[in-house]
């Protein structure tokens, strides 16, 4: 009990009512079929994800059915995610020929998407991909995708998908995502 509480003063949290840190100490016990558990209360939540308990200060939801055109080099405004910025960049990121006449969208996840990473031979459903790189799922919902001609082409800033990804040498824009 005492350990949860000074984990959380120390990052600036104010102190779990004992009915919230009961419910907290609850999840640290659970078998992992409720590893998706969030506690809240004012100006903290405390989420659980895989075996880890994370602080943070509770964020809207952004809307999943917001879409927009995008042209970089522009930085993208993302409400309740964050900003959206390009940087140039050689042999990596999305290549600027493949996209120089191709209008691109910009999108949250909806689900069912599949991409087809680099070097590899497959495509994977973009659940799989965020799950194997442990992105929690409260994370998940703030990534952008970016879609060329209506294929998915990058997710966010850690993805690039064929064959939309800058080859060798070739002049691209590396994503950066700025939480808001």
């Amino acid at each position: 009990r005492n350990l949860v509480r000074h984990w959380l003063r120390r990052q600036g949290f104010l102190a779990p009512t004992a009915m919230h840190l009961d419910q907290v100490l609850a999840q640290v016990m659970r078998e992992p079929q409720s590893n998706r558990a969030v506690i809240r209360w004012t100006g903290t939540e405390v989420c659980r994800y895989r075996d880890e308990l994370m602080a943070r200060k509770p964020r809207a939801e952004p809307d999943a059915r917001w879409k927009t055109d995008w042209s970089p080099p522009e930085a993208l405004e993302i409400p309740g995610v964050g900003t959206l910025r390009v940087e140039p960049s050689r042999g990596d990121g999305l290549s600027r020929e493949r996209i120089a006449h191709a209008p691109l969208r910009v999108g949250l996840r909806q689900g069912g998407e599949i991409c087809r990473l680099p070097g590899r031979e497959h495509h994977h459903k973009l659940k799989k991909l965020l799950q194997e790189a442990g992105i929690p799922p409260w994370e998940r919902k703030r990534l952008p995708l970016v879609y060329v001609n209506g294929e998915l082409a990058a997710i966010g800033d850690r993805w690039v998908c064929e064959p939309y990804a800058a080859r060798e040498g070739e002049a691209g824009w590396k994503l950066r995502l700025e939480p808001a």
